[in-house]
């Protein structure tokens, strides 16, 4: 079995780039944290701490020259996950990740990858595997500068149509 990087390791040996896709109304909805944000327990400063290690982690890529970019494809309406995501995403735009939203009907076009992913310099994709009842189940991660190319394409023709994170209304 192939050895999964950390993400530190990730992000201390990537150059010049990192995008995120994620495609999913729902991630893991057991999340003690989404519990407490449904139940209007949750304050924007512990949302922000939830996501600390990770933030700290892209400060330090971006403060290095690394573009670190998500796109979200949601679905409109949104689901109460996508707007506990949305109202957590300030703290990750604040480390230096640029964010945008794009809703799933405004762009039946475009041509993405049906799982959601990371792609580390145009070299390393990194697969999110989910089950059906929308809990992670692994990463799988494949050297493959072409595919990742081409990955990278497909999610900057899906970028363009994003709206950024402080533009986007749920």
């Amino acid at each position: 079995m192939p050895t999964v990087r950390t993400w530190d390791e990730l992000f201390e040996g990537c150059e010049f780039e990192a995008v995120h896709l994620e495609l999913r109304d729902r991630y893991d909805v057991d999340d003690e944290y989404f519990a407490d944000w449904l139940a209007g327990r949750l304050t924007a400063a512990t949302h922000a701490g939830r996501w600390s290690s990770f933030c700290s982690t892209v400060a330090a890529a971006t403060a290095r020259g690394v573009q670190v970019r998500r796109l979200r494809v949601v679905s409109m309406p949104a689901s109460e996950y996508i707007r506990y995501e949305h109202a957590g995403t300030p703290a990750t735009v604040r480390s230096g990740e640029e964010v945008r939203w794009l809703d799933r009907a405004a762009a039946p076009d475009v041509h993405l990858p049906i799982t959601d992913l990371w792609v580390f310099d145009r070299s390393l994709v990194r697969w999110n595997i989910f089950n059906g009842d929308d809990r992670f189940l692994r990463f799988d991660d494949v050297e493959d500068p072409g595919l990742a190319a081409r990955l990278v394409d497909s999610f900057d023709s899906a970028w363009k149509r994003g709206v950024p994170h402080q533009d986007f209304v749920i």
